[in-house]
């Protein structure tokens, strides 16, 4: 925390209440004031007419506008998450982020080796044994060892027992 920040909330009386505008950083600050004052109020400007429909914008009439909502009780607040949340959240977005470059990482792995797929040196990229395309290429004899046995001999086609 900036030390004018600190500064600024140790000049607060116990008394006081603070109202202040919904940002990211907005929960680091509330922890620090609430520390200092009676009650600290956050409101999302945008739902706001008096603020968001305002013909002069500034952070001053902004300021003085939230201030008199607050006095009146006419503030609508939003809320606003506490320490653990927001670490809870940290952890969230930290393993979205490391799924997603696991995710990129396979993808890249799965390109390079589509490359490696050479056509014209005769290499073929076989189907996943487990896939459809598996089984259709062997049913159909299209693989060389899928037309011979273990030991290179031509396999006998399977007699159908129904006939």
């Amino acid at each position: 925390m900036s030390p004018q920040l600190e500064l600024f909330a140790q000049s607060l009386a116990s008394d006081d209440v603070v109202a202040l505008e919904a940002t990211s950083g907005a929960g680091l600050i509330v922890d620090l004031l609430e520390r200092h004052v009676a009650r600290v109020l956050v409101a999302n400007t945008r739902k706001l007419p008096q603020i968001s429909r305002a013909k002069a914008k500034t952070d001053r009439l902004d300021a003085r506008t939230l201030a008199k909502l607050a006095a009146t009780g006419m503030l609508e607040t939003v809320w606003a998450p506490d320490e653990q949340t927001r670490a809870l959240r940290r952890v969230c977005a930290r393993r979205e982020s490391l799924v997603r470059a696991r995710t990129r990482a396979k993808n890249e792995a799965h390109a390079r080796i589509g490359d490696l797929h050479d056509p014209a040196a005769g290499l073929q990229t076989l189907p996943h044994p487990r896939s459809a395309a598996h089984h259709l290429h062997a049913r159909q004899g299209l693989w060389p060892e899928a037309r011979r046995d273990s030991l290179g001999r031509p396999r006998r086609p399977a007699s159908n027992p129904r006939r």
